[in-house]
């Protein structure tokens, strides 16, 4: 049995944690002031999931693992659903200007639409739109 989740936390390695903070703070996301520290920031995704942004010196000793080369090794995709194609597209188009690298992707399936980038410290996010009449019948 899977016990009750309250929280999710993602951790995240990040080279500068300042430079991560200016970037998604531009990008209208906001941080947990309580639990953040000099290793770390909160990033709040929505009540109750977060990712922490962890300066990757840190991230190695709690994890005791090197963190992967962000040019050749994926370590996780993070997808958002975004409200509208619109807003999809707005985010992400800030996020390049910010620095962020847009990643092709295809868009060939009826009622989705996406589109990723990866981070100032090469995580890829993807950004999800979905028709739901298109999609599910009830």
């Amino acid at each position: 049995m899977i016990p009750k989740i309250r929280n999710i936390f993602i951790n995240l390695p990040v080279e500068n944690l300042s430079r991560s903070i200016t970037f998604f703070t531009a990008l209208d996301f906001e941080f947990n002031q309580l639990l953040t520290d000099q290793h770390v920031s909160c990033l709040t995704l929505k009540e109750g999931v977060y990712v922490n942004l962890i300066e990757q010196t840190y991230f190695k000793e709690i994890t005791h693992n090197d963190v992967p080369n962000k040019y050749t090794q994926t370590e996780m995709m993070l997808t958002l659903v975004a409200t509208s194609k619109e807003k999809l597209s707005e985010f992400l188009n800030k996020a390049i200007e910010l620095g962020a690298i847009e990643v092709n992707t295809k868009n060939d399936m009826d009622g989705v639409y996406c589109r990723r980038f990866m981070d100032l410290d090469g995580h890829l996010w993807e950004m999800l739109y979905y028709d739901q009449t298109l999609l599910f019948f009830e």
